[in-house]
């Protein structure tokens, strides 16, 4: 870290605790020989687009506005290195300035052959990497490429080189430099899943990932051994031509989920494809070995006992994950992990596993019940999906139904894939429990019409009117309304609960996430309002392609000269979700959930629109940093563990995000998911079920896609018949921001969403609220689509959410 640099202590605090914790989120991919850790600083040759245009979260509302943060380059200067490559970080420099201008004039021709807005449509576009050909100084003894690509939502990422694909440039530099120099390490400090089939002959290869305000620094800890890396991985990479769906073209009207419940290392080992690195998978500088110890059952909650050993060379941590195998149509699910504490080399510690059956039972359409066939099961324990060792035999005795419940979403007809798995036969070398139906436990859902409260008199008085805006955030006119920025009580904030109506003097203000706090770094207040001081990374990325007229009246630049308090607001940036489910550490996790409640605290914060929970269904999705895994049983635990940690005193919200099936970015407010009933449940809503009954968050907002036909907005099955009758869920549900009948492109197969039939399907606040909104909702009002009596029961909902978290 920078020592010239003047931290505020909260800021001090909360980067030293991610110093000292983030090297979790990082593991090795392959490391073949013993040429790191090295020793101590020294000359290095720092090559690759990532060294000074380092990437620390992704684009969009998973962006945050940090004051504090180091390019790789920077890290390695600041630790005493001497920086060899120079030359080369120049000559890309001036190469970066020509992509970038080449990108936004390539984007400004493609918006205007689409009839759009290309602000609008540049949203989560980043330049592709170009080629380029720069000597490289000879020095030959220690060399680091850093390998960057960004993403955000809006754009999914693209099977283009310089994205997914290495360009010619990338391949020829990395191979080089492992040929020629002593000691070589790849660093891919990237979002997700690129193709690392040509430069697999590297020995030794770092998933860095993005790590927030610290990513260079964490590397360098790395690099000299101060941290060793011990994440896994939570999303399988494979060779791209292996992933399902990888050659069914992204359509922007539909989005076919043919693999059903096929996804991510469930597909790859049911179908015995073997993956570059699987699900799971992660080196460290460390060895280890582990075995079965004892086990212990009541009911269908299995505890196992697992004895972990470091056999060297250096101290660090190992996580033992367990899988279930014996259903008959998957080959294996992980239903639980532990991870160690840091274990000096020879040293043990018995780790407890622990997991209930009945949390993964399979959803029968036919039964329309969660269930669980009879017949020969085993756990199974490992370090990976493909690492595994058989622990223990279950024999269940009986068909058994876990939750009653009913097929509700509608699902058509669709060409999913099937795989039928042999029956497994006991294993004699372990132990075997038998359990049957009186072992697990039962409930059946029932089907009310809504969730309806008690109206107290205040909304009865209230006009239709205040009624209508109730339901609406405290919309602000104008495009930095739709981006994310229509908060009046938090600079930069994202919205806020609505001050419209006469006798409602609180509102609950919100901030984006989920890598941290969003809001302007620095402004000043006076008479007339609150003005930024600094940039916003979202107006960052727009201004460049809105008229220069226009960018001088949004740009902070013009407040610099204005009188009054200057205010700061100092966030930190964490790893992006996918890095901390990479730790398979809760704890740490946790921690993270608490640092961001703490400076929403400082800075007078109600809600985080955070954590984000979908699943890692597509490498290609723009929007996969900003969620945890491919499996809903990892997502789970992270996501629970910062909705708790966050709402831990009591007033805050966390708001878990995007419900549901967000897994295209795509034209993504009118693209259709189509999605078999059992694959919704068992993979895509199974996450935001663990969270309700985990961590009870007070807000869930749902997605802007379609289901089956019907947005999720305004989807009854989604909003009611699961999550209100099924799940009991009793907070609020927002939506994600957008007005009635907007949409981003003309000519869409399905129908944009609307605020009336929001509030009428099950959500209760619209956010960010417009003037189409209260057109839209007082035209339903008039036909009879919407009544007053679900309008007073959705803003006592409301009302009674701003009063009782109002700190």
């Amino acid at each position: 870290m920078n020592k010239n640099y003047e931290f505020l202590p909260h800021e001090y605090n909360h980067l030293m605790y991610l110093k000292e914790h983030a090297y979790e989120c990082s593991l090795f991919l392959k490391r073949e020989d013993n040429a790191f850790p090295i020793k101590k600083a020294c000359p290095i040759t720092l090559i690759g687009n990532g060294v000074r245009h380092t990437i620390i979260v992704g684009t969009g509302s998973g962006a945050v506005n940090v004051k504090y943060k180091e390019s790789i380059e920077e890290a390695f200067i600041n630790a005493g290195f001497t920086i060899n490559s120079g030359a080369w970080l120049d000559k890309y420099d001036e190469e970066y300035l020509i992509k970038e201008k080449e990108f936004v004039a390539r984007i400004k021709k493609e918006a205007r052959a689409h009839k759009t807005i290309a602000a609008t449509y540049s949203m989560g576009k980043n330049a592709p990497e170009r080629e380029y050909d720069f000597p490289i100084e000879e020095d030959k003894k220690v060399a680091i490429y850093v390998l960057s690509r960004n993403a955000g939502e809006g754009s999914d990422r693209e099977l283009v080189k310089g994205d997914v694909y290495l360009t010619d440039t990338e391949i020829r530099d990395i191979l080089y430099l492992n040929k020629n120099y002593k000691k070589f390490l790849l660093v891919l400090n990237v979002p997700g899943v690129i193709d690392l089939e040509p430069v697999l002959e590297v020995k030794n290869i770092l998933l860095l990932s993005q790590l927030g305000s610290l990513t260079g620094d964490i590397l360098v800890d790395i690099v000299l051994g101060k941290k060793n890396p011990c994440g896994k991985l939570t999303t399988t990479w494979a060779k791209i031509k292996d992933y399902s769906y990888i050659n069914t073209p992204i359509s922007e009207d539909e989005c076919i989920y043919n693999e059903g419940v096929y996804v991510g290392y469930r597909y790859f080992s049911s179908f015995d494809i073997k993956p570059l690195f699987p699900f799971g998978y992660g080196l460290s500088y460390s060895k280890f070995e582990y075995k079965l110890a004892g086990y212990f059952y009541q009911g269908d909650k299995i505890n196992l006992k697992v004895k972990v050993t470091n056999v060297g060379p250096l101290k660090g941590k190992e996580t033992i994950e367990l899988y279930l195998r014996g259903k008959k149509d998957l080959k294996q699910e992980l239903v639980s992990f532990n991870k160690t504490q840091i274990l000096d080399v020879n040293k043990s510690e018995e780790l407890v596993v622990e997991f209930k059956l009945s949390d993964f039972a399979s959803y029968d359409e036919k039964l329309e019940a969660y269930a669980i066939s009879k017949g020969n099961y085993v756990l199974s324990i490992g370090t990976s999906s493909d690492n595994l060792t058989d622990a223990l035999n279950i024999v269940i005795e009986d068909d058994v139904i876990i939750h009653q419940v009913k097929n509700v979403f509608d699902a058509p007809k669709i060409d999913e894939l099937k795989k039928e798995i042999e029956p497994l036969s006991l294993f004699s070398k372990v132990p075997t429990i038998h359990l049957n139906k009186n072992d697990f436990p039962y409930w059946k859902s029932k089907y009310d019409e809504a969730y309806k409260v008690k109206v107290p008199e205040v909304i009865k008085k209230m006009s239709d009117l205040d009624l209508i805006h109730m339901s609406l955030g405290d919309y602000k006119t104008g495009v930095r309304g739709m981006v994310g920025q229509s908060c009046s009580l938090i600079q930069g904030g994202a919205g806020e609960t609505t001050l419209r109506v006469e006798g409602v003097t609180n509102a609950l203000n919100m901030v984006d996430g989920p890598a941290g706090l969003r809001f302007t770094q620095a402004y000043v207040l006076n008479s007339k309002g609150s003005f930024p001081l600094t940039s916003d990374s979202v107006w960052d990325g727009l201004e460049k392609y809105l008229p220069k007229v226009l960018t001088y009246f949004l740009s902070y630049k013009r407040n610099l000269k204005k009188k009054g308090s200057k205010v700061y607001q100092i966030a930190t940036a964490l790893p992006i979700a996918t890095a901390l489910a990479q730790s398979f550490n809760p704890g740490f996790i946790y921690g993270c959930g608490r640092l961001v409640r703490e400076e929403a605290e400082i800075y007078g914060i109600d809600i985080w629109l955070a954590p984000g929970s979908n699943i890692h269904r597509s490498i290609l999705c723009g929007r996969n940093f900003e969620y945890y895994s491919e499996d809903p049983f990892v997502s789970s635990v992270c996501a629970s563990n910062i909705v708790n940690a966050f709402q831990e005193n009591g007033h805050n919200i966390a708001t878990v995000k995007h419900f549901a099936l967000n897994n295209q970015e795509a034209n993504r407010i009118n693209n259709n998911s189509i999605c078999s009933e059992r694959a919704i449940r068992e993979i895509y809503l199974r996450t935001f079920e663990k969270i309700t009954y985990w961590s009870h968050p007070k807000a869930i907002m749902s997605s802007y896609n379609l289901i089956n036909g019907e947005h999720a907005s305004s989807n009854k099955a989604l909003l009611v018949d699961v999550l209100r009758n099924e799940w009991g869920y009793r907070g609020v549900v927002m939506t994600d921001w957008i007005a009635s009948g907007q949409t981003y492109k003309k000519n869409n197969k399905y129908p944009a969403a609307f605020a009336s039939r929001n509030l009428h399907n099950g959500n209760n606040l619209c956010m960010p609220g417009s003037k189409k909104d209260i057109k839209d909702i007082k035209k339903a009002l008039k036909s009879g689509n919407l009544t007053r009596a679900e309008l007073e029961n959705n803003a006592s909902i409301i009302y009674s959410f701003v009063n009782d978290n109002k700190s």
